[in-house]
């Protein structure tokens, strides 16, 4: 039973991470913001690298979530503390970013 259970959590996490991706129709050229580094915003960074894409930033208010985005293989990470603004995206995160395909997770 427990066996089950962990299963079909990884199984969703997983699925929806998968579905994130193919969703946003991204391609070669396409750079990528993902909103989040919780489990699923993990997962997705992981099938957004898998897919080949050039540049995958990921934003969450904890560093922790950051750093082990970071360690997992992240371009680039931010920490935006609840708001993403205007003065965010011009910082030096998105400076060279010229497509971006933003997933909410």
């Amino acid at each position: 039973m427990m066996i089950t259970l962990i299963y079909d959590l990884f199984n969703e996490i997983f699925k929806t991470g998968n579905w994130g991706v193919t969703r946003a129709n991204i391609g070669p050229e396409t750079n990528v913001l993902i909103m989040r580094a919780g489990p699923i915003g993990l997962v997705t960074m992981l099938w957004a690298r898998a897919s080949g894409l050039p540049r995958t930033v990921v934003v969450d208010v904890s560093d922790h979530c950051l750093s082990v985005t970071k360690s997992l293989g992240a371009d680039d990470i931010g920490n935006n503390s609840g708001i993403l603004n205007q003065k965010f995206l011009k910082s030096s995160i998105f400076s060279s970013v010229s497509v971006i395909t933003v997933i909410f997770i």
